[in-house]
């Protein structure tokens, strides 16, 4: 196993030499860094006394099935960079030779040298070898069986901290870990009726959050303030938990350092997503525990009377077939979700999982059941970033959520091994993203409107039709223009960078075109930063039944203009900054205002 894979690396033996890109250098530099990391790993393994085949030592510590699943990857990688590698080599020659060599009739090459591709190659490399060396730290210094709730592996390895700065290069910064007895959970609450709570094996919930006061002064007594957060679980897969080690957290600390409280510390504001608190870890569950500060309104609580904030879901918004939006509301809504997935790319992070049913809407608690004509469409907030599947393995107990199967391209790697994307390609966030515009423009989900097909068609001509009609044909350019993303990025008619940058400005003018009839919204007071807080217009639909509903689709929606003002409040700021010193101006996302291409838009 180890041998196979170690003679997979055969392919890289002498440095490429290109004065004309020095990056091409680093890149088999770095290649070359995690061969000699790989063997280095097989010498911890190898016995003097035995062969040189590590598999019975690594048999004999219980760990064959992951090591071998951790190697074929690795083949894997290999596999797909040996090609790239030479020709990136012949690249190279090409470079140096003379305008008469150049001149020569040449057999073109197969294979078309991708710097991109290979820069991800050489990532997900280093990944798997990480995880190898993971591996051997287990054995070193073996996690204690019986480890209570909510105790976080990452503090259990800090005995071999000395072992661990040897790789720190290719880590981020640890994110915050917050201890579970800081929380304080609502079923515990008798003053919370148990009808109001989310189930109990729901993915998200929201939980009381202990957190001391800052204070200006030091002879100001310490104390603390209690606030509601949303508490939202990442399983992995469960196979860690046996072996005793943490699966890999570089997309978390992505995240972390994307949403954490320092980035909103540094002036600038999150739109349409969560600032990330901090986590703690389940191991008896397979799954870390994300804290998120709840958006506006939402103060501190009275922990003698608690009000819990609802959560409502665009999913279950898009199956309330007695109502719908107005045209204005659904433009407000679709813009501020694209705005929230740009924002996520800006900082490099790709979602990984868009979906309405990770869009979310929060409001006061509601007396009664739950009135969709309450929620307020004009603020969503995008969670569920897709942290752990590419650990997950085909008999893996935390298995990709089926309903997520119709938004994700079907290549998509969380779908299919057979493809040329990485989990990391923005194109397939921007799929998503069409899906869900879709969505928001014929209010249905996916699944009805497309009820027989297990993946979206290619052109779904028929649905871009009725959501023309809708819509506009301004909305459906939008929708296009995240749906060919992926086609674009497999042609390579661009590098990512240029062509994604080209769907940002698309899509953002398009919508802001859209947006520009909701006279409601939340920047048309020029003279101030403060944002309204409205409740969306909502009007019932002609018909209930999918029938008649597949009929009315042809037609073209009725505006519904608001006639009364709206009454304005001021936005706070989320309750768990609220505990903290405030900040104030807070600018616009930093992608926006970026120039848009002049000319016609396509």
């Amino acid at each position: 196993m180890y041998t196979d894979t170690k003679s997979s690396y055969d392919f890289v033996k002498e440095p490429v030499l290109s004065a004309e890109d020095p990056e091409l250098m680093s890149l088999h530099r770095k290649l070359r860094i995690q061969k000699d990391r790989l063997v280095s790993w097989g010498l911890e393994w190898s016995d003097s006394t035995q062969s040189p085949d590590i598999d019975e030592s690594i048999n004999k510590a219980g760990l064959s099935e992951l090591v071998g699943s951790v190697m074929s990857t690795i083949k894997e990688i290999l596999a797909e960079a040996e090609p790239l590698w030479q020709s990136s080599k012949k690249r190279s020659f090409d470079e140096k030779g003379s305008t008469s060599e150049k001149s020569i009739a040449r057999k073109p090459s197969l294979i078309v040298w991708d710097k991109s591709r290979f820069q991800d190659l050489v990532r997900d490399l280093t990944m798997s070898i990480d995880t190898l060396y993971d591996l051997s730290r287990t054995r070193q210094s073996p996690r204690k069986p019986t480890i209570k709730s909510g105790e976080s592996s990452r503090s259990l390895a800090r005995s071999s901290a000395a072992e661990e700065k040897m790789f720190e290069s290719t880590r981020m910064q640890t994110p915050q870990q917050i201890d579970p007895k800081s929380l304080i959970w609502p079923r515990d609450l008798k003053t919370i009726q148990a009808g109001t709570l989310a189930p109990a094996k729901s993915g998200r919930q929201i939980v009381f959050m202990r957190r001391p006061t800052i204070r200006s002064s030091s002879r100001d007594t310490a104390s603390t303030t209690i606030v509601p957060v949303l508490l939202e679980y990442a399983p992995y897969n469960s196979i860690y938990t046996s072996v005793g080690i943490t699966p890999s957290m570089t997309r978390f600390e992505k995240l972390f350092a994307a949403l954490s409280q320092s980035y909103l510390s540094s002036e600038r504001i999150l739109s349409g997503l969560l600032s990330l608190i901090g986590y703690f870890e389940e191991q008896d569950q397979s799954r870390f525990c994300l804290l998120y500060a709840l958006p506006t309104n939402f103060g501190p609580a009275d922990i003698g009377s608690p009000k819990m904030p609802t959560i409502n879901f665009l999913s279950d918004l898009l199956f309330s077939r007695n109502f719908e939006p107005s045209l204005e509301v659904k433009y407000r809504l679709a813009h501020n979700i694209s705005n929230a997935v740009f924002e996520l790319h800006a900082k490099g992070v790709v979602h990984g999982n868009i979906a309405s049913f990770n869009v979310l809407f929060f409001e006061p608690q509601l007396k009664g059941r739950v009135d969709f004509t309450q929620v307020n469409m004009r603020k969503p907030y995008l969670t569920s970033c897709d942290l752990f599947s590419d650990n997950a393995t085909d008999n893996s107990d935390s298995s990709v959520d089926p309903r997520t199967r119709l938004h994700r391209y079907p290549l998509d790697p969380r779908n299919t091994r057979y493809g040329r994307f990485t989990s990391e390609s923005k194109s397939l966030d921007l799929y998503g993203l069409a899906m869900l515009l879709l969505e928001i423009g014929l209010w249905t989900s996916l699944s009805e409107i497309f009820p027989t097909a297990a993946t979206v068609p290619d052109n779904p001509a028929g649905a871009l039709r009725k959501l023309a009609a809708r819509c506009g044909t301004l909305y459906v350019k939008a929708v296009q223009a995240c749906m060919k993303a992926p086609q674009d990025e497999l042609t390579q008619k661009a590098r990512p960078d240029v062509m994604h940058q080209k769907v940002l400005w698309k899509v953002s003018k398009a919508l802001d075109t859209c947006c520009a009839i909701d006279e409601s919204s939340d920047e048309s007071n020029e003279d101030s930063d403060d944002l309204f807080e409205l409740s969306a217009p909502i009007k019932p639909l002609r018909s209930t039944t999918s029938q008649q509903r597949m009929v009315s689709d042809s037609k073209p929606s009725t505006l519904t203009l608001i006639t009364s003002p709206p009454v304005v409040s001021r936005t706070e700021k989320s309750a768990y900054e609220k505990a903290s010193d405030s900040f104030v101006d807070r600018p616009r996302p930093s992608w926006i205002g970026r120039p848009l291409p002049i000319g016609k838009f396509h």
